[in-house]
């Protein structure tokens, strides 16, 4: 089973989200619209397991399976969809970073995960009840990720529902 550790928020990982995106820019030339640090690492204060989350918004999701030489030349594993039709998603060989890349058919997922980054970050006292149940469910759970997540999933779910709607009149593209 995977090791689940939440820990305090750590000023370094946005410079690591900087690096590591300037990496994948870099696999990217011609395929990349835009890319974003989305996660609990990128809410800062937030506690969080120490894995920099990555969204890649490309042109074609499928034309990413070229270039996974170019990914794991830079130490990335790609796992292709991994249990999510549609996305590419990579993941650093020490599981420090995880790229999801999408394209436009999975329009409603990067909104949905945009949204809910961005309402953690607009909303301390929602952000400190999710830190709260992370952190409880490290500790049910230290050796077993799927049941933590599982333990999230109503309260992300309500979170995401919530943001969702509110972020609606945003423009994807402006992000």
């Amino acid at each position: 089973m995977d090791k689940v550790e939440v820990v305090d928020y750590n000023e370094q990982w946005p410079r690591k989200y900087v690096y590591e995106a300037n990496v994948i820019r870099n696999i990217l030339v011609g395929e990349l619209i835009t890319i974003t640090h989305i996660g609990s690492t990128a809410v800062p204060g937030l506690k969080a397991k120490p894995t920099i989350d990555i969204l890649a918004f490309v042109k074609d999701v499928k034309k990413l399976d070229d270039l996974n030489e170019k990914f794991e030349a830079a130490g990335y594993r790609c796992l292709g969809e991994d249990g999510i039709k549609g996305r590419r998603f990579f993941m650093k060989s020490d599981n420090s970073v995880h790229v999801h890349a999408y394209d436009d058919n999975n329009r409603d997922r990067i909104e949905a995960l945009l949204a809910f980054y961005d309402y953690l970050k607009d909303n301390p006292e929602v952000a400190k009840e999710y830190e709260d149940l992370k952190v409880k469910l490290a500790k049910k759970y230290p050796r077993n990720i799927k049941k933590y997540t599982q333990g999230k999933a109503a309260f992300t779910k309500e979170i995401e529902t919530k943001a969702v709607n509110r972020y609606r009149h945003k423009d994807i593209e402006q992000i």
